[in-house]
């Protein structure tokens, strides 16, 4: 169920996301999830985004629905499973009862339901049709107040759900059956026999029986029928009498409750759990690749995992040198490592995607200014070493603030490599009249170890 509304919520946010590719990218980097466990990072977005769910109509409503729907169903299911039980084991004291009409409802019916969940797994379209769950998502696309797709499951899923479900209602009118039995033999001395129009003898009966009886023959012997009870308690209706063997014989007939009962446990509830086990199984992997499938998360997921791409020339133009001595030019490597990128004003979650634009890695990512205070600031810088990269917004007027830090920083650190930015929009591209703002601020200063590379 938890899958099944990650699923819902994840189709109702991604259809009201409107975050930039650079803010999704930027997420990828900072969470560091390889792109080949793209369902984690499916996750992970929706864990961190849940909130942006204000209304979660198509997520609580159709949950709601499902649980009180299949809610019902399932209490049906025991409802029946007792009641039929408690029909054909129903003793009036002057007949006894047939196991028969026990055997079909508790051994029969259980295999041929469950032939019919394997039909079901052979992708059969007919069984989606007389699905709840179809049923359920056609009506909620017909009256939803927000537009969403007649396939907000798609068919493999509508079909595994379908087949749990079945299983978990069979499992559920079988432990109806078997409450029904114990409830019948504790509260009443009931008489069991067998009686059938077909022409079967007491041999051929019984080598039948121990067939059925093969799972627990072994541990518990007591619950297989011995071919003397089954002589015993064969009864025939003619004259509607039973015979003086039969109640010579009356304290035994009970017995039958054992087999009757392990029969129920392993048929109708052991397998029936094993295929509701693996039904779910198969229900959570059709949920994850059906996740993947959707087209707002193949998108999503495109968007995280594809780089930002910056075209730069290699030979590198320096706008802000105003003298020689000021900045320093040098041909753009390929991949520049620093000790640390500092972001001026930028919050340290937002560095990674701003490093991969400019093509240069760090050891660390640090936001300086902006919250900090002049204090924090100043242990950062007194924490640096070797060459770092700084980072700030070109299109912001120039401060002593920033100057002050400039300073302090590249009287620290080896080197300082000054990275003017635009607009994230605008792949981070600074604008010309932001840099000529810039460089008459800079031709006040003279720095050694300070270049600008754009």
């Amino acid at each position: 169920m938890n899958l099944l509304q990650s699923y819902l919520e994840l189709y109702e946010l991604l259809k009201e996301d409107n975050s930039t590719k650079e803010e999704r990218r930027n997420f990828a980097l900072r969470e560091k999830i390889e792109q080949k466990r793209a369902y984690e990072q499916l996750f992970l977005w929706l864990a961190k985004h849940r909130e942006k769910l204000t209304d979660k109509e198509i997520a609580s409503r159709y949950l709601h629905i499902y649980k009180t729907g299949f809610g019902i169903i399932s209490l049906l299911a025991f409802v029946f499973g007792f009641l039929a039980a408690s029909v054909v084991l129903h003793y009036n004291g002057s007949e006894p009862v047939n196991v028969i009409y026990f055997l079909f409802l508790s051994f029969v019916v259980p295999l041929l339901t469950m032939l019919f969940s394997l039909l079901a797994m052979m992708k059969q379209d007919f069984f989606l049709h007389i699905s709840f769950t179809y049923i359920l998502q056609k009506l909620f696309a017909k009256f939803s107040k927000k537009s969403i797709d007649e396939a907000l499951l798609d068919k493999d899923v509508l079909r595994w759900i379908f087949i749990q479900k079945m299983q978990s209602s069979a499992l559920l009118f079988a432990l109806g059956m078997l409450a029904s039995l114990l409830f019948s033999i504790t509260t009443q001395d009931i008489a069991f026999a067998w009686s059938t129009t077909l022409d079967i003898s007491a041999k051929q009966f019984h080598a039948f029986l121990a067939v059925i009886a093969l799972p627990w023959s072994s541990f518990l012997p007591s619950g297989v029928p011995s071919l003397e009870l089954i002589e015993q308690s064969h009864y025939f209706r003619l004259g509607g009498e039973i015979s003086k063997e039969m109640l010579t014989h009356a304290a035994t007939l009970g017995s039958w409750w054992q087999f009757l009962a392990m029969e129920t446990l392993f048929y109708a509830i052991i397998l029936r759990l094993l295929l509701y086990i693996f039904a779910t199984v198969q229900l959570k992997k059709t949920l994850q690749k059906s996740m993947l499938q959707m087209p707002q998360a193949k998108a999503l997921l495109e968007d995280m995992n594809q780089p930002i791409i910056s075209t730069k020339a290699k030979e590198l133009e320096i706008p802000l040198q105003v003298e020689e001595t000021t900045t320093k030019s040098s041909q753009k490597e390929e991949s520049i490592t620093y000790s640390a990128l500092l972001g001026y004003t930028f919050e340290a979650d937002e560095l990674p995607l701003i490093a991969e634009v400019l093509g240069v890695e760090a050891k660390e990512y640090v936001g300086v200014a902006g919250k900090n205070s002049i204090e924090e600031d100043a242990q950062i810088i007194a924490k640096t070493d070797g060459a770092v990269a700084l980072v700030f917004k070109a299109w912001e007027v120039p401060t002593m603030d920033f100057i002050d830090f400039l300073e302090d920083l590249s009287a620290k650190a080896s080197s300082v490599t000054l990275y003017p930015l635009g607009y994230a929009k605008e792949n981070f591209q600074v604008r010309q009249k932001d840099l000529s703002i810039w460089q008459e601020k800079l031709k006040q200063q003279n720095y050694s170890n300070v270049e600008v590379r754009v």
